[in-house]
C-alpha cells in the first residue's frame, strides 16, 4: 500500500485528485481539504491524532472538507476549526463554513469522528453508503447532520446548541435531516425513496439559551419522500420544538422504546409523528 504525504502552509488548501489504493498523510494547517476522483484511500494526520482544517466559508458556506467523485474513502478523526466571525449575524453569514461534505457522486465514505463548532451544515452525507461513527458538534446554524443516500449510518453524535442566524424562512434547522437526493430512486407511490439507514446513540441538546442566537430546532426529520428500513435506536433529544421524529411515508422502519425526547418547558410532546 502506498503512503502519500501532503503538507499545507497555513491558510492554504490541500487538493487531492485522482489518487488510489493507499494512505494519505496530511500535515500543516490547511484552510480546506478536497478529494476529487479518488478511490480506496485512508486519510490520516501525519503528526497528530486528528486532521485539523481551519478556514471560512467565504459567504458561500464552503465546506472545510469535501469529497467529490470519490469512493471507498475513510477518514481518521477530523477537527474542523472554523474561523467564523460572531460579531453579528451578517458577519456569521459571510464567514461560516459548512463542515464535512460527501457529494452525491461519491460512495462508501466513512469518517471515524468529527469535532467542530461554529459551522453552518456541520455534516453532509449526500451519497450512498455514508458512515459517521461519532461526532461532537457545537453552535450550528443549519442541520447538524444531513444524510441523502441509501444505507447510511450515523452513530454517537453529540450536537449542542442550534443557532437561528439565517432565519426560519431561509434555513429550517434540524438535528438530523434525511431524504433521498437521487430523484430517480422512487417508491411505489412515485416518491423519492431513501432505503436503509441507522441512527444510533446520538444526543442533541438544543435549548433556547446558552448562546446569543440559540433557538430550539426540530429533531429527526423524514419529510421529503418515502423511507424504508430505517432503524432509530438509543437517541436523546432535548428541545422546545414540537417535532421529535417526524416522517411522511415510512415502511419497515423501527423506532425503539429507548429513544428519549424532552422539553425544557415541561410539556409532554409526541416523540413520533407519522
Amino acid at each position: 500500500m502506498k503512503i502519500l504525504a501532503h503538507h499545507s502552509a497555513i491558510g492554504q488548501p490541500i487538493i487531492l485528485r485522482g489518487l488510489s489504493d493507499g494512505t494519505v498523510l496530511l500535515s500543516g494547517n490547511p484552510s480546506r481539504v478536497l478529494l476529487q476522483d479518488c478511490v480506496n484511500l485512508r486519510v490520516e494526520a501525519e503528526n497528530s491524532d486528528a486532521i485539523t482544517v481551519s478556514g471560512q466559508g467565504n459567504a458561500k458556506q464552503w465546506p472545510l472538507v469535501m469529497c467529490a467523485g470519490s469512493r471507498d474513502i475513510s477518514f481518521a478523526p477530523i477537527h474542523l476549526a472554523s474561523q467564523t466571525v460572531e460579531d453579528s449575524k451578517s458577519a456569521w453569514i459571510d464567514t461560516v463554513p459548512n463542515g464535512f461534505e460527501a457529494r452525491p457522486d461519491c460512495s462508501n465514505i466513512q469518517v471515524d469522528f468529527i469535532r467542530g463548532e461554529r459551522l453552518h451544515y456541520a455534516v453532509l452525507g449526500r451519497c450512498p453508503n455514508f458512515r459517521l461513527d461519532g461526532a461532537w458538534l457545537r453552535f450550528v446554524s443549519g442541520d447538524f447532520v444531513r444524510v441523502n443516500g441509501n444505507n447510511f449510518q450515523v452513530r454517537d453524535v453529540t450536537g449542542l446548541y442550534s443557532l437561528d442566524v439565517f432565519g426560519y424562512e431561509r434555513v429550517h434547522r434540524d438535528a438530523i435531516q434525511a431524504y433521498q437526493e437521487d430523484k430517480t430512486r422512487l417508491s411505489e407511490n412515485g416518491l423519492p425513496l431513501l432505503s436503509g439507514g441507522l441512527i444510533k446513540g446520538c444526543k442533541f441538546w438544543m435549548p433556547d439559551t446558552g448562546h446569543q442566537w440559540a433557538k430550539s430546532a426540530d429533531g429527526y426529520m423524514f419529510t421529503d419522500g418515502g423511507y424504508e428500513h430505517i432503524h432509530i435506536e438509543g437517541n436523546q433529544l432535548y428541545t422546545n420544538h414540537d417535532n421529535g421524529l417526524r416522517g411522511d411515508v415510512m415502511q419497515h422502519c423501527e423506532v425503539t422504546p429507548d429513544n428519549i425526547f424532552e422539553r425544557a418547558d415541561g410539556e409532554m410532546p409526541e416523540w413520533v409523528s407519522l
